[in-house]
């Protein structure tokens, strides 16, 4: 983690380095003198333009507000009279409103040379943005036509679309002797806030004009071609993992980046030209201001950093985003634009808090803090480069696109960094799962207890990669915790035999009987309770207590070797320690049984014990749901049987309802379903400590399968069927390995059918391939799962009660609860059986969707 930091920081820092070392080099650059109009004339007799290029069309142009006539086009046109205006910008500062119509001229001296080049080859001209409708003469000549410019909002129609204009002998012709041209601008404005010319016009050589704007737009077709990329990749990632909320959100926030490069680089109007779709395009530019960019990313960041990024923040920023959103769909671009200082007052405000948010998430130490910081800042000086440069504080060029180019890129390494860590995650729990599950087999065949935790303990260790470890067992003689097994240990004396309750980590453990975990160990005190110093040896050292049930008779304690200064446990350590602790303590306890039924010699204790046990494994009557009305039932044909049903909950948004029978019943039975529980609840905890892990009713099938297969050596085969209910959606999906069908009835149609899935039974092979089916549930719906002991047990005169009864029970109460309609059907079937005893075992669960 420290290494990976130190990457972070070392990227960001060249970075940074990178551009205030351009900022640097170019502040050095000798600062050439721009030609500025004065009162209405530019002067570029002096202007080598041949070397130059292209010269902005800047400075003080003429200007006559509210007046239309022809004549204002010819050269000769005597504009003596005319207001003076700064081009670039909008006239509201010097009409006091956005709305009407004037014209621009602007008189150019030219001088021979320039005159030369224009006869010769010909210049360009271009012409920028301009507020809304727009007609450009040169020398009394109409050479572009952009909307209708009109005195009246009725006849008038806005047209945004900069273009340039080849101004070619042919087009407009020069005398060898003419010094002067005239560029007459004619502008309405009726459909946004500000109005006149927003961006300077531009005159220069042909080939270095078009080369200036083919440049700018391979730049933006590249970094459009990226955000789109950008957004179908993570759109992908998201729709392989619908859990990761990061790129759902990360992969919208690109696109919103490109809707908005696309409006306000004019490519709207390019793509789209029909007037109609100028006011679709102006609230495109203006929703991806603030309404919906800031959200979405807040949202991306939220699911980067939960802690730092509250939801009440999220509720403040949602809001403000929806209610400017109103602001712009429901009223026309001159309402909207009147009021751009909201969206951005809005978009400062969050800006700052989410950096503080990122600060915050930095200081705590969060995975890609640091890149995302580093993103936002390259970002950031990226744009004051743009602005600098713009205001020729600085000759550098325009940065921004490369900006957002390296903040969108690094935003995605982000987010694939994390999948693939996901991805490498849950391969490395698959694989330590399934040694977990060869370990579990292995010991379970163990009958004495020594060769048992020594084995186990060295298989923990192995599978851990913590280099030692030590089993205490508690003796109710002494009162003591005693040293049993240990592994990894060079020197005897380095173990300390004997442990009193209550005292150092061990100690601790026993007593409160939770896991304990120490990363950084100063003192010999912490671990034995004794005072004595550790000296160099710093022991990072994790307690887990040996309890089955309610009742602890044991600690197992990993520990670093001695002189690690630092070591720190992850999770997947911890969690899986803990789960092979489990299966330690319930052979233990089974070889204790074990012992007890070899000492009485009576088969019918095991018998007992072995029921008590399986009783054990059902779920408890007053397991609660979310949002589901659910009861179950089982009755052993003998003293231990060979069904099974249980719940399983993933959060607050599935839930899994599994029930299952093993081929025959009695003691055999019950230990494949002991073995088939004991998996479930080992998903059921991997899913609470990885909660991005998705189980899938196939996944579970194909889990037990192998399991089954192991420990019933195929000798014994089982059905199951699993169904996974999503809490928000009402969807139920579901797998089945070869299970009796469950009854499905239906409230809005009042009939019951049966829900049909394939799949072989568990335990004939290992990597079975099962399949999944759906179902959209409604209010008032019901499930009945059962096994096949309820439908084939006969009556004293050899009838089935069978399928038919069932359904039309169903059918009957459908009013129901779950729990009365469970009693019901109970009581309906064992009265049937009467006293005739029954072959096989009953087990049936009723699910009601309320």
């Amino acid at each position: 983690m420290l290494i990976r930091k130190n990457i972070y920081i070392s990227t960001v820092f060249f970075l940074l380095l990178i551009v205030f070392t351009n900022f640097a080099i170019a502040a050095q650059k000798p600062k050439a003198q721009k030609p500025k109009a004065q009162n209405g004339i530019l002067d570029l007799t002096s202007i080598d333009l041949e070397q130059k290029g292209i010269v902005d069309l800047e400075g003080e142009w003429k200007f006559i507000w509210m007046q239309d006539s022809p004549e204002f086009a010819r050269p000769d046109y005597n504009d003596v009279s005319w207001d003076i205006i700064d081009v670039p910008g909008y006239w509201n500062n010097k009409t006091d409103t956005g709305t009407g119509y004037a014209w621009y001229r602007l008189t150019i001296k030219i001088g021979p040379a320039v005159s030369k080049i224009w006869r010769e080859k010909g210049l360009s001209l271009y012409l920028g943005r301009i507020h809304t409708a727009v007609d450009l003469y040169i020398n009394g000549k109409k050479v572009i036509t952009l909307g209708q410019v009109s005195k009246s909002k009725i006849d008038s129609f806005p047209k945004i679309l900069p273009q340039q204009v080849v101004l070619l002998p042919k087009l407009i012709k020069l005398s060898e002797h003419q010094d002067s041209v005239v560029v007459a601008v004619r502008i309405s404005n009726y459909h946004h806030n500000s109005g006149g010319l927003a961006a300077n016009p531009k005159l220069g050589l042909i080939k270095k004009l078009s080369k200036e704007h083919w440049d700018n737009d391979v730049q933006n077709m590249i970094v459009l071609g990226i955000l789109l990329m950008m957004f179908i990749y993570h759109m992908l990632l998201w729709f392989g993992r619908r859990e990761d909320k990061a790129s759902l959100f990360f992969a919208l926030f690109c696109l919103c980046v490109f809707m908005r490069k696309i409006a306000t680089d004019n490519y709207f109007e390019l793509f789209w030209p029909a007037t109609e779709l100028y006011e679709i395009r102006f609230k495109m530019e203006y929703l991806t201001i603030f309404p919906l960019q800031m959200p979405i990313f807040a949202l991306f960041l939220h699911h980067l950093f939960p802690k730092e990024i509250s939801k009440r923040f999220l509720k403040i920023i949602i809001g403000a985003g929806c209610l400017i959103a109103l602001l712009t769909l429901l009223t026309n671009s001159i309402t909207y634009s009147s009021y751009l200082f909201i969206y951005q007052i809005a978009l400062l405000g969050s800006s700052l808090w989410l950096f503080f948010c990122i600060s915050m998430a930095i200081y705590a130490r969060r995975e890609s803090a640091w890149l995302v910081f580093g993103g936002s800042m390259i970002l950031i000086l990226t744009i004051v480069n743009d602005m600098l440069y713009a205001n020729e504080i600085i000759r550098t060029a325009f940065l921004t696109p490369v900006g957002l180019v390296v903040f969108i890129l690094l935003q995605s390494a982000i987010l694939s960094s994390r999948f693939a860590n996901a991805h490498r995650q849950s391969n490395k729990l698959s694989r330590q799962l399934g040694e977990v599950h060869r370990i579990g087999v292995e010991i379970s065949k163990m009958q004495n207890l020594f060769p048992l935790l020594e084995e186990s303990l060295k298989s923990m260790i192995n599978i851990t990669k913590i280099p030692r470890g030590v089993v205490y067992l508690y003796d109710d003689k002494d009162q003591l915790l005693k040293d049993i097994a240990n592994h990894g240990y060079t020197d005897r004396s380095e173990i300390e035999s004997l442990y009193q309750p209550g005292k150092g980590i061990i100690g601790k453990c026993f007593i409160n009987q939770q896991t304990m975990v120490v990363d950084f160990v100063h003192s010999h005190e912490m671990v034995t309770g004794k005072a004595e110093a550790v000296g160099q040896d710093t022991i990072a050292s994790i307690a887990i207590p040996l309890k089955y049930q309610d009742e602890i008779f044991g600690v197992i304690i990993l520990q670093n070797l001695p002189g690690v200064k630092k070591y720190s446990f992850n999770r997947s350590d911890i969690f899986i320690a803990e789960t092979l602790s489990t299966n330690i303590t319930i052979q233990v306890k089974n070889i204790e049984l074990l012992k007890e039924t070899a000492e009485k010699a009576r088969m019918d204790q095991e018998l007992r014990t072995a029921q008590a046990v399986q009783k054990a494994l059902f779920p408890s009557n007053d397991f609660v749901f979310k949002n589901l009305d659910v009861a179950g039932f089982f009755c052993s044909a003998s003293e231990t049987g060979g069904d099974w049903y249980g719940y399983l909950l993933d959060g607050e948004k599935y839930s899994y309802i599994l029930i299952g029978d093993v081929t025959g019943h009695g003691t055999p039975a019950a230990l494949v379903t002991s073995g088939v529980r004991s998996t479930c609840s080992i998903l059921e905890t991997l899913k609470q400590e990885y909660p991005d892990i998705v189980i899938s009713p196939k996944t579970i099938l194909r889990y037990l399968n192998n399991i089954v297969t192991e420990t019933g050596q195929k000798k014994w085969t089982m059905t199951f069927f699993v169904a996974r209910y999503d809490n928000e959606t009402k969807e139920m999906v579901f797998a089945n390995a070869g299970h009796n069908f469950p009854f499905y009835y239906s409230s809005a149609k009042n009939a019951v059918k049966s829900l049909l899935a394939r799949g072989n039974r568990l335990g004939n092979e290992k990597n079975e391939k099962y399949w999944e089916e759906s179902i959209q549930l409604n209010s008032g719906d019901k499930i009945l799962f059962y096994t096949d002991g309820i439908i084939e047990c006969t009556n004293e005169k050899g009838v089935e009660y069978g399928k038919r009864r069932i359904k039309k029970l169903l059918t009957a109460n459908q009013e129901l609860s779950a729990e009365k309609l469970r009693d019901k059907l109970v009581k309906d079937a064992f009265g049937f059986f009467g006293e005739e005893p029954r072959a096989d075992d009953v087990t049936l669960v009723v699910v009601n969707f309320p």
